[in-house]
């Protein structure tokens, strides 16, 4: 418990020589942080824009045959019964 008791007497004796800022110095810098951080969102939203209208650019200019659709075949494997936690196939005849 002195140990505790120790600690904080230090902490608050460190605490005092501490150079607070300024009510002002702190709308200052808060300000500042606020602008700096909208001013690279918007930075980075531009540059997403433009890759992604560069990427739409690029494969519209690809040809029309690479765009055409593959379906799965069809498999037929009968009917799937569950029992006991195990899976049984029926297989078609």
């Amino acid at each position: 418990m002195r140990q505790v008791i120790k600690f904080l007497q230090e902490a608050r004796t460190e605490l005092t020589k501490v150079s607070w800022p300024t009510r002002k110095t702190v709308k200052n810098l808060t300000l500042v942080v606020i602008v700096v951080s909208l001013l690279f969102a918007v930075f980075i939203g531009v540059v997403d824009y433009v890759f992604t209208e560069s990427v739409k650019l690029l494969t519209s200019l690809s040809s029309p045959t690479a765009t055409s659709q593959v379906t799965a075949p069809s498999i037929d494997i009968g009917d799937i019964e569950t029992s006991s936690g195990n899976i049984d196939v029926t297989p078609v005849e």
